[in-house]
């Protein structure tokens, strides 16, 4: 990866519905080049998806909560199909650590995070599923805070 594949990820990350013509006009280079650098950077699964990011203070009445979950050996990709499938969950991971998942929730009040905790603890492969309610939004590293280099370049 170099300077341009960079600004590219950068400029995404800002807006991931950027348009091609739009990135290769700041970067001072053709629409070819950022078509041919983006499905590169898609092909070595340095760019996964692109989406967007919610601003968590006006989802659904504001109520937010960290879930930390942990499953029985060897189900987790299970477990990790049944979460996807949970409206009330608009960001999750596999995690390496205390916990084997970590998802952010939105719900309406405290009622409802207590069903959709007791849904999840119901899940046959699930162990534990500790929730942490957030106190203000969820704030994302800038793009420009991403690492310049990245080993193997």
């Amino acid at each position: 990866m170099d300077r341009i594949d960079r600004h590219i990820i950068e400029l995404l990350s800002q807006d991931a519905r950027a348009s091609f013509s739009g990135i290769a006009n700041r970067l001072g280079v053709s629409v070819d080049t950022i078509s041919k650098r983006y499905a590169k950077l898609k092909k070595l699964k340095v760019i996964k998806s692109t989406t967007i990011f919610i601003d968590t203070n006006k989802v659904d009445g504001g109520l937010m909560a960290c879930l930390n979950i942990n499953v029985t050996t060897g189900h987790a990709s299970e477990v990790e199909s049944k979460l996807r499938t949970i409206d009330e969950i608009f960001l999750q991971g596999k995690t390496f650590g205390a916990y084997d998942f970590f998802a952010v929730v939105a719900t309406t009040n405290l009622q409802k995070l207590d069903e959709l905790r007791d849904r999840i603890s119901s899940i046959y492969q699930v162990k534990t599923c500790d929730v942490s309610i957030l106190t203000s939004g969820l704030s994302f590293i800038a793009a420009n805070q991403l690492p310049k280099e990245i080993p193997g370049d």
